[in-house]
């Protein structure tokens, strides 16, 4: 999914075009059977916490998998566990939130 404006890859397979990132996301939401991030920036994060969200509220219930490629995602899983443990999280993060260290670790998770 690429914004009208935006780059995208020549590994795409599909592409499609929306007018802006909350389209995007929408997009995202509608098209999608699983949620994998990949190493990312910012936008992979507002990416992932919209999905997380999305979840928590009742609007889906897709896996989403931070795919922890040598530790990536270990400060933001940190970080996840520390506002488990000070009450900001509701629930358990892990409810909603898989991390896959592999891809074996994917590939069980989607089963």
């Amino acid at each position: 999914i690429v914004e009208e404006t935006g780059r995208t890859s020549t590994y795409n397979d599909v592409v499609l075009t929306c007018r802006n990132l909350n389209e995007r996301k929408q997009l995202m939401l509608d098209e999608s059977d699983v949620f994998i991030a990949l190493p990312g920036g910012i936008g992979t994060l507002d990416e992932v916490f919209t999905m997380a969200t999305s979840c928590t509220i009742g609007y889906h219930r897709k896996r989403i998998i931070l795919y922890n490629i040598e530790g990536f995602w270990d400060s933001l899983i940190a970080l996840l566990d520390d506002m488990q443990r000070r009450g900001m999280v509701r629930g358990q993060w892990q409810q909603y939130i898989c991390v896959a260290d592999c891809l074996d670790d994917i590939k069980a998770l989607l089963k």
